[in-house]
């Protein structure tokens, strides 16, 4: 308790400085508006939403491996999202919706790269560890239901513009090394020759994992080319490439994380990707105020997993058989023929699923800044359409535990139907908006948006018909807001805007609570479900003070949800389950937050109040929760809290340059309590809340060579950010309470070069 109090002193006493400093001059940020990338958009205080901007500087902190780290560290209203145990596949929460790399999270934010959605279309979901985070130049992060970024921006959406040889010149590179065999090396160049700008950035990744048996490799590269022959035309062409192979062991029993905190329940459970995409801008200014942008991708997506997981079989004859409800259902091999010959019952399965995405997008704007009847006015105008091809397998082998939980293919294939999937889908998303921001005086603008978004889904099952559907969603959603500059560099803002959601194909093949999945290994069945529709109320207010060395903002939302879509866990095995509409739900809160640079000192200190809660009254099937009726159900109430949803999150930090060359900072993460999936009428008590202190500096031996180094969660708290309910005992532990334990003390130092 002492060091906490010691290391609150510390950030009070860089905070106090950063207040007496001296003020400085501030340039107008412009929010990027629209799907189609660039660097147009609305000026922030004409902009009725809250937008926040993270320059190249902050996203490229030395020894940083993903863009997760840098949006959950810096920005108060995003939370970590680490269902999978391992910090390099974390995902984020904004507003108490997700953009995540494991399939049955919320998913309701959605991501941009220079106009390339992100989100992958078979699940939605943001393979956050194959974006080259050390060539983003600017990230910024616009929370609501803004219906000009597309289908699922429920939350919001990240927008990240790429660096390019104009804007990045030189060259730079930094080798950072750290506990548990952590390596990473990074090169960049940049530069332009007359009309053409250059950029090439390469990465390497690798570590040993803070838990057992969770080694991870991490390869990414990023080229990017642009022809700029005057100010006002651009065409420029990029590529990024990456694989890795990552070990996320996930969530293990309470009792024997107490045990071991490195320990995982069973193992393997690996995650290989490998990512190709190709994508294409071009900019020109057409006269009368108006600037005409494309974007255009096409991507390559390669997932295969490999995950060992307790399995139940028994003798019944001369084979052996599995539980199918009530009945035993012998054990079928690739053969068609029953298992036997065995020497003894299998007591584990190993799964493997392979996920093949190909995918295409086009995005067109169009945006005119000029005035209409004498007032200033901003119109953009826009379309997109985004196409995709998914092939999926999953298959299961018998296998068997050693002595470290670790499972083992008996290299015999499981030939039953409920074991295997093929499926391909294909997807069609277009969408039209327009947006317009009329400026009634010069200092109250007027806000108005429109979109209409159609989606056409096709599913086919390959090894039957229990998977085939066809589904069309149509959605037109508006949105409106009011900013006033009201002076002393204060705007304040009102606004309500709508999303909707599309169910994704894995979704879709996973929503029959009387077939739960062995997610995401296998998808059973593909009832229909309903697209989520959203509506998002905010006020808020922001400005600057002490001549703008001080900005500051504060809003407080609410986003309801109609036919909202959540991951009901209900299966045998931890993971398993089923989506499913769930009603009503609410999100809503209040964020503040506080940064300043002058001279010397920098500092911030973000807080966000999320309350997620369900707003229709239902039961749930939730087998492994103790508080569960003698069927296995729950009774949701209507303002229970949906889990994995901290209520409070507060960021603190601050940098002091104590010297010409040294400069050190300290930050403080404190995140609260959050239920567990599968007590979702939170009849149990939650995860505790955590706050974690880090610590940092930096050195300029000479000019353009810096020393670095850092210390995350410095009093090695131990926490957890994620926590489901499941079946341990079969494994000789009691706690159905499984935890994803958060990182132990780390430390990671480095050399960084520009020149």
């Amino acid at each position: 308790m002492r060091r906490t109090h010691t290391l609150c002193l510390l950030t009070t006493a860089l905070l106090t400085q950063a207040a007496l400093a001296e003020p400085v001059a501030r340039t107008e940020e412009v929010i990027v508006i629209g799907t189609a990338g660039g660097r147009e958009g609305v000026p922030l205080n004409r902009l009725p939403a809250s937008g926040r901007s993270l320059d190249g500087a902050e996203m490229n902190r030395p020894g940083a491996v993903t863009t997760t780290e840098e949006l959950q560290r810096r920005l108060g209203a995003v939370a970590a999202i680490d269902s999978l145990g391992n910090p390099w596949q974390q995902g984020v929460a904004l507003r108490g919706f997700t953009a995540a790399p494991a399939l049955g999270e919320p998913q309701g934010i959605v991501v941009y790269q220079d106009g390339m959605r992100v989100n992958e279309a078979f699940g939605d979901v943001v393979q956050w560890d194959l974006l080259p985070v050390f060539a983003i130049g600017q990230a910024q992060v616009v929370a609501g239901s803004n219906p000009a970024f597309g289908p699922n921006s429920l939350g919001g959406a990240v927008i990240l513009s790429m660096k390019d040889g104009f804007v990045y010149q030189g060259l730079g590179g930094d080798i950072s090394a750290g506990s548990d065999g952590f390596l990473s090396v990074t090169a960049e160049a940049g530069g332009s020759a007359g009309d053409v700008g250059y950029y090439l950035g390469l990465s390497q990744g690798r570590d040993d994992g803070w838990r057992d048996f969770s080694p991870n490799r991490l390869s990414r590269a990023y080229g990017d080319i642009l022809y700029r022959p005057e100010a006002a035309t651009e065409f420029g062409v990029s590529l990024t490439a990456a694989t890795s192979e990552l070990t996320g062991n996930g969530a293990a029993p309470g009792d024997l994380l107490s045990e071991n905190r490195r320990g995982v329940f069973t193992h393997p459970d690996a995650t290989d990707s490998d990512l190709l995409a190709l994508a294409f801008r071009g900019k020109t200014e057409a006269g009368d105020g108006w600037t005409l942008r494309a974007a255009g991708y096409w991507r390559h997506l390669k997932r295969r997993t490999a995950n060992g997981d307790q399995g139940e079989f028994e003798e019944c004859g001369a084979g052996i058989c599995f539980e199918e409800g009530d009945d035993l259902e012998p054990v079928i091999g690739a053969n068609g023929s029953p298992v036997t010959g065995l020497d003894e019952e299998p007591d584990a399965v190993f799964n493997r699923t392979r996920t093949r995405t190909d995918g295409q997008g086009i995005s067109l704007q169009a945006r005119q800044a000029g005035a209409l009847r004498g007032m200033g006015n901003i119109l953009i105008l826009g379309a997109s359409l985004d196409h995709a091809r998914t092939r999926y397998g999953s298959g299961t082998e018998l296998g068997e535990l050693d002595a470290t939980r670790g499972v083992e293919s008996l290299g015999i294939a499981i030939g039953n139907e409920e074991f295997n999937v093929g499926l391909k889908t294909r997807s069609w998303i277009a969408g039209a908006s327009v947006s317009d921001t009329l400026s009634l005086t010069p200092d109250l603008h007027l806000t108005g948006a429109l979109r209409l978004t159609h989606a056409d889904l096709r599913l086919r099952d390959q090894l039957g018909d229990d998977l085939d559907g066809d589904h069309t969603y149509t959605a037109l959603n508006p949105g409106v807001g009011l900013a006033w500059n009201a002076g002393a560099g204060t705007t304040l803002y009102a606004a309500v805007n709508e999303s909707n959601r599309i169910p994704t194909p894995a979704e879709l093949s996973c929503a029959d609570p009387e077939k739960p999945c062995r997610f995401p290994n296998a998808f059973l069945a593909d009832p229909p479900l309903d697209d989520v529709r959203s509506r998002t109320w905010e006020v808020g207010a922001r400005g600057h003070l002490s001549d703008g060395a001080v900005a500051w903002s504060l809003s407080a939302f609410r986003t309801g949800n109609r036919d909202d879509i959540i991951f009901i866990s209900a299966g045998p095995i931890v993971g398993t389950g089923y989506f499913d509409n769930v009603g009503r739900t609410w999100r809503q809160g209040v964020e503040a937050g506080l940064s300043g640079e002058a001279g010397a000192v920098s500092w911030f200190a973000d807080y966000a109040l999320v309350r997620a809660s369900f707003r229709t009254p239902l039961s749930i099937q939730a087998p492994d929760n103790p508080k569960a009726n003698e069927e296995g159900v729950i009774a949701v109430e209507r303002g229970d809290r949906i889990p994995g949803i901290p209520l409070h999150s507060l960021k603190i930090g601050a940098d002091v340059a104590l010297t010409d060359g040294l400069t050190v900072g300290t930050e403080m993460q404190y995140s609260s309590s959050r239920y567990l999936r599968g007590d979702e009428a939170n009849l149990t008590d939650p995860i505790g809340g955590f706050a974690l202190f880090n610590l940092s500096a930096r050195y300029q031996v000479l000019d353009g060579v810096t020393l670095h180094a850092r210390v995350d969660n410095l009093f090695d708290r131990r926490y957890a950010t994620f926590g489901i309910y499941g079946e341990a005992d079969e494994m000789g532990f009691e706690d159905a309470r499984f935890l994803s334990p958060g990182a132990t003390r780390r430390f990671v130092g480095g050399l960084a070069a520009r020149f």
